[in-house]
């Protein structure tokens, strides 16, 4: 492996200096170096979570930061806050700097806490009802966080199949997380279960949320005006046939835009100053208030919403809307 030194590095640092790396961690460790996404398959105890944990302080030791104070960041969201604890617990014993994210104020590491020291955690876990909440959403747009952000990972990813249909809607609506993070940064998926079914459902809910390098929706014109026109461009709704597509479309124009997608220039990368939103059923409702709040007003910051027929009931509200775009599945 080209890395050696900044993987023994990280093994040190993870108080596991004498441990000697099998093949398939060599190999996932190399993919995420490469910026690739990857699905670990791999036995219980096989030391999966060896991969991620060792990452910050490889990307520490590549990327020139050891000793800065603006260490690399590894976010993994996990269902299961009975193992997050005990990983958390572990991880901590060796030294490294872990905090929790959950629904449980007895044990969870407080957003605040985390926003008042970036640069103090080298991994956060949390789970998806919590990672979901709009202050959270706030967190992982600010420059230092995008900054220090080098995988986003999903343990137990098996859990997307076996738990109930209101756990994958919360777990569906992650992509739109992953849509805030700098689109280089790669994604894991984790499991020691992975029948046929398991596969295809990781695949629906977690791989296919990356925004296509080439926009298949002639879409591109939208795009355009938003870099050059800003809080100028005319006001559009683009209904969507399907949740995804409104998701997978708002991840595009997030990708392509970059700091483009905020108004006015060098404001806080937030709900309230980007450019464009979505409005469907499984929006937060503070998003959907910024979204109306903006299109009621003539000067609102928001020009362009993807939408599903929900917005349409309250198109009467609605200022100066230029253009509708309804989409068909293709």
């Amino acid at each position: 492996m080209a890395d050696d030194e900044a993987v023994q590095y990280a093994l040190e640092q993870a108080g596991i200096s004498e441990m000697k790396l099998k093949e398939e961690q060599i190999a996932t460790i190399s993919m995420i170096l490469k910026g690739r996404d990857v699905f670990v398959w791999l036995p219980t105890g096989f030391g999966k979570s060896v991969c991620f944990e060792t990452l910050p302080f490889i990307f520490d030791y590549k990327l020139g930061r050891i000793g800065t104070q603006a260490c690399s960041l590894v976010i993994v969201l996990s269902p299961l806050i009975a193992l997050i604890v005990n990983q958390v617990t572990n991880l901590r014993q060796c030294g490294i700097k872990a905090a929790i994210m959950s629904s449980s104020s007895r044990i969870s590491s407080t957003l605040q806490a985390i926003e008042d020291d970036l640069r103090y955690y080298n991994i956060v876990y949390a789970i998806p009802e919590a990672i979901l909440k709009q202050r959270w959403r706030d967190v992982i747009e600010t420059p230092e966080m995008a900054k220090r952000i080098v995988a986003n990972v999903v343990d137990e990813a098996h859990c997307v199949s076996k738990w109930s249909k209101d756990f994958r809607t919360t777990y569906g609506k992650i992509h739109e997380i992953w849509a805030l993070v700098p689109q280089h940064v790669p994604f894991m998926a984790y499991t020691s279960t992975a029948t046929k079914s398991v596969r295809d459902d990781v695949a629906k809910y977690f791989f296919a949320v990356k925004p296509r390098t080439e926009i298949e929706l002639d879409l591109s014109s939208l795009i355009n005006s938003l870099r050059i026109d800003k809080n100028n461009a005319a006001r559009v709704i683009v209904y969507c046939p399907s949740l995804n597509m409104c998701s997978d479309l708002y991840a595009t124009f997030h990708y392509e835009l970059g700091f483009d997608s905020y108004y006015p220039p060098g404001s806080q990368h937030t709900s309230q100053n980007r450019l464009f939103g979505m409005y469907h059923s499984n929006t937060p409702q503070y998003n959907k208030d910024v979204v109306l709040k903006s299109m009621e007003e003539l000067e609102g910051v928001v020009r362009i919403v993807f939408a599903t027929g929900l917005l349409e009931v309250l198109m009467t509200a609605f200022k100066k809307v230029e253009e509708e775009v309804e989409l068909d599945v293709k």
